[in-house]
């Protein structure tokens, strides 16, 4: 093997010692921003690297096999429903915090095909040991946090959950992290028993209790079903190819580590069992899980938009439309008028949603081609250890696929899923084409790929890291009363990416502060004209959220009311009935516009229409029930409306 293709499994080892590790509180997105930026730039030095190779050769060779063409279906689906997003810079560079687009989806695309080609069946094991070990890691960093050693959680503005609800360790939420400990724990069950030796077994069996414990404690119920039906699906194929039953204990050994917790004191103080506990009360007082509603929407808008969806990683930009009456988030408060999931928690819903019929099938296409490369691969392995590599590549995916069920995917789990298929492309890598390459071919294509190359690295991690280490300092800025400072910082994050909606979004609602609580008339006009126009700003890269639509009416209000300029009071019912239009099933913005009509317009009829259809929509809404009460307490002609 070559110095180049050393350089490049070893920049994929440290991927995957650092990525789960990674975090940085300088960034706003804490846990998810910095790993997508290091799986960014260390994927582009591997091309860089393959570039190379492929300059100063005169042949390439790849491994042929169906996954490649199931690679390029999902990047051709998500292009496409790309193309007729409802949202096209959502699509391409995905929510801001998620960061789940068009780009990201096809860099996982490109490393599981370099991943299938830079790696053979002789290098796999290498690979999974180095992912076990790091599980270890990131296990370890959960259990300090939820016993509180060394300060772990203390970085300002950095979670709003604490890891003795949950532990999140460094993957950054409970349930991503209950995915990858899950996935590393089957591995761990596999390589157990193809150990003979006792302190390695010893080892194995400590590390699996290890990581079932921190399993509990992120409170992840979908992490454990995932797990529990994975080894039942593992142990089961294990018996049958190396016709052995023993291998059947997989799935009991699982229950019975899950059946041990119950033994310890204090068991109902235990993230997983406390969260399973709240939702049967939840259950009991007849509230339905709020994920059944978000499927609900899901499904709707699959029927508005069958074919194509809305476009790759739109589902928050779609929701507020098909929002449901039945959406109701348990506790004080409304919250559920305020929250936009997002996605519906179920990998198969989001994609009818967003990318419809051709992206289910896609996808769909991916996995029955992952399945029956596994078949065929375990009917050709000769002895076990062949058999543990396959399972254990197995495991990666089926967790993936089930944990998915119940949650959305994030960056680690993301990345694992991915390299699954890399390894399993270069497991049944017998099969290979190679092609020779001519020079007139060869030069301008390495060219114009080194071009790409460089302008995404710019692009896409330089500025977008600026711009996001900004944005946080806005926030703390902000959150200090520090207006000023805050303003320049946002401002710095859309110099650096003026692609991004809630940059302007977040500075218009800064400017909108600002100009309430000034004092200076001059000074707030001045300020009420940058909200306006940042609102704009914000509402031509996405017109999608009320909330946008009803801030902005609130700050040509503030404006029509400093300068009598009826033109803004024409916006100010113009933004408001768009809030409504946009989230037709939510209460809040009739109730919010009709207090506006008749506080500030003295709409009282109109205002009373709408108080009606808001407590239409939710019977058990306080707040326009109140207000209608005061209403018609004030002006009893109103009653007869």
């Amino acid at each position: 093997m070559s110095f180049a293709s050393k350089l490049a499994r070893t920049i994929v080892y440290a991927l995957i010692i650092i990525l789960p590790l990674l975090f940085w509180t300088d960034f706003h997105t804490i846990f998810t921003l910095p790993k997508l930026l290091f799986f960014r730039v260390s994927t582009a030095f591997i091309l860089i690297i393959f570039l190379y190779l492929f300059f100063i050769g005169s042949r390439i060779t790849i491994n042929k096999s169906l996954l490649n063409w199931s690679l390029l279906a999902v990047s051709g689906a998500a292009i496409i429903s790309a193309f007729f997003s409802i949202n096209l810079f959502s699509s391409l560079l995905g929510q801001n915090g998620l960061f789940m687009g068009l780009l990201t989806t096809l860099n996982f695309v490109l490393f599981a095909l370099i991943i299938g080609n830079l790696f053979d069946r002789a290098s796999l094991k290498k690979v999974l040991i180095i992912s076990l070990l790091t599980s270890f890691l990131v296990a370890l960093y959960g259990l300090l946090q939820y016993f509180d050693f060394f300060g772990l959680i203390s970085f300002e503005f950095a979670w709003s959950d604490q890891p003795q609800n949950r532990i999140f360790g460094t993957v950054g939420h409970g349930n991503h992290l209950g995915a990858y400990l899950a996935t590393h724990l089957l591995i761990a069950l596999l390589f157990l028993f193809q150990k003979n030796n006792k302190i390695q077994i010893s080892l194995l069996i400590l590390l699996i209790l290890f990581l079932f414990y921190s399993i509990v404690l992120t409170g992840s119920r979908g992490a454990m079903v995932a797990l529990i039906i994975a080894a039942i699906i593992i142990g089961s194929v294990f018996a049958i190819i190396a016709q052995k039953k023993k291998y059947l204990i997989f799935p009991v050994l699982i229950l019975i580590l899950l059946g041990s917790i119950f033994i310890v004191p204090g068991t109902r103080d235990l993230p997983i069992v406390e969260r399973t506990v709240q939702s049967l009360e939840i259950s009991e007082k007849g509230l339905i899980p709020e994920r059944i509603s978000f499927l609900r929407s899901a499904w709707q808008i699959f029927l508005d938009y069958p074919l194509m969806g809305t476009g790759i990683s739109t589902f928050r930009d779609a929701f507020s439309k098909y929002r449901n009456t039945d959406y109701i988030i348990a506790g004080p408060g409304n919250a559920q008028y305020i929250t936009v999931p997002e996605s519906s928690h179920n990998i198969f819903a989001d994609l009818l949603a967003t990318q419809g019929l051709i992206g289910l099938i896609a996808w769909l296409f991916l996995i029955i081609s992952f399945i029956g490369l596994t078949i065929q691969a375990l009917k050709k392995s000769q002895n076990n250890q062949q058999r543990i590599i396959i399972l254990s590549i197995l495991s990666i995916f089926l967790i993936f696929i089930i944990q998915t069920q119940f949650s959305f995917a994030d960056i680690t789990n993301s990345f694992l899923f991915f390299l699954s298929i890399g390894l399993l492309i270069a497991y049944c890598s017998n099969n290979k084409a190679e092609i020779t390459v001519n020079n007139w071919i060869k030069y301008p294509t390495v060219f114009v790929a080194l071009i790409i190359v460089v302008f995404y690295l710019y692009q896409e991690v330089y500025l977008v890291a600026r711009a996001d280490l900004s944005y946080k300092q806005a926030k703390i800025t902000e959150a200090r009363n520090q207006f000023l400072e805050s303003e320049a910082h946002y401002l710095d994050s859309i110099r650096n990416y003026p692609f991004e909606y809630s940059y302007y979004k977040d500075l218009a609602d800064l400017s909108l502060k600002t100009a309430i609580v000034s004092q200076d008339s001059q000074v707030t006009q001045e300020y009420l004209e940058k909200a306006i126009l940042n609102y704009d700003s914000a509402l031509e890269l996405n017109a999608n959220y009320s909330s946008i639509y009803h801030n902005q009416a609130l700050a040509h209000l503030y404006y029509f009311k400093a300068t009598s300029d009826q033109n803004h009071a024409e916006k100010v019912h113009l933004s408001f009935q768009k809030s409504i239009q946009n989230s037709p099933n939510n209460p809040r913005y009739k109730y919010e516009y009709a207090k506006k009509l008749h506080s500030e317009f003295n709409q009282k009829e109109k205002a009373v229409n709408l108080l009606k259809e808001a407590i239409q929509i939710n019977p058990d809404y306080q707040e326009p029930k109140d207000y209608l009460d005061f209403l018609y307490e004030n002006h009893p002609e109103l009653k007869s409306l």
